[in-house]
């Protein structure tokens, strides 16, 4: 068959293929990375003798090989850098709005399998699905393929010019907008879990009646997601 699809694949199989050969130029051979990468934890099955787990394990994995292709990536583009402007290049790269654009860019979306209302649908899934999708390469391909595919990915569909002028600091700015208003701003946590050894954090920003919580695997990256969702809300009330 066709470059690797198969009369026996599923349609969901053959939809990971297709998006992969278009967006990452090469069709998955072990699917089984792939369909773990892209299964949120709402959606996971846990019934007796389920195979699959969430994705939280590949997200961990993929968020460290990113940050590490992004830092070697701005170090040789940007030769006169210092270490705060690289520092916060990359940030801004691999922060929670950017990669769950950049999942749309690269259709993973359409992907990702989660049991979440369309209403609640926090705006983190897909970018760390994408992160998770990074991680399941590396595990079937190893680390010089990855690079490859990431070479091509920030060629094509990365704007490091633009990303520089994008502000990404969604807590200070909230801080200030707290300010100017003279109401308090109140981060709390309402839930840490386990990762593969590591915690994981969800927390709750409130500011006046309006409330948004964001998650991550720092309380500085939850804090982030949170602080930008609960800026969306205050922009669109």
């Amino acid at each position: 068959m066709r470059w690797g699809l198969r009369k026996k694949d599923t349609f969901f199989e053959r939809k990971i293929k297709l998006i992969f050969k278009n967006n990452f130029g090469f069709v998955p051979a072990d699917l089984h990375y792939y369909k773990e990468a892209l299964m949120h934890r709402s959606a996971l099955d846990r019934r007796p003798g389920a195979t699959l787990n969430s994705n939280e394990r590949l997200e961990f994995l993929g968020d460290s090989l990113l940050g590490a292709y992004a830092a070697s990536y701005l170090f040789r583009k940007y030769p006169d850098g210092d270490e705060g402007f690289l520092t916060k290049l990359r940030s801004k790269i691999v922060s929670r709005n950017h990669l769950n654009k950049l999942a749309f860019d690269l259709q993973i979306n359409q992907l990702v399998k989660n049991a979440i209302a369309q209403d609640q649908e926090a705006n983190t899934i897909y970018g760390n699905a994408l992160e998770a999708v990074i991680g399941a390469i590396y595990l079937e391909k190893g680390i010089g393929f990855l690079n490859k595919v990431l070479q091509t990915i920030f060629e094509k569909y990365i704007n490091v010019k633009n990303i520089e002028n994008t502000e990404t600091d969604y807590k200070s700015r909230l801080f200030e907008h707290a300010q100017r208003e003279r109401k308090p701003l109140r981060f709390n946590v309402i839930s840490e879990s386990m990762v593969q050894n590591r915690k994981f954090y969800t927390v709750e920003a409130t500011l006046d009646q309006y409330a948004s919580t964001g998650e991550g695997f720092s309380k500085k990256k939850a804090e982030q997601e949170a602080s930008r969702s609960l800026l969306e809300k205050i922009t669109l009330a």
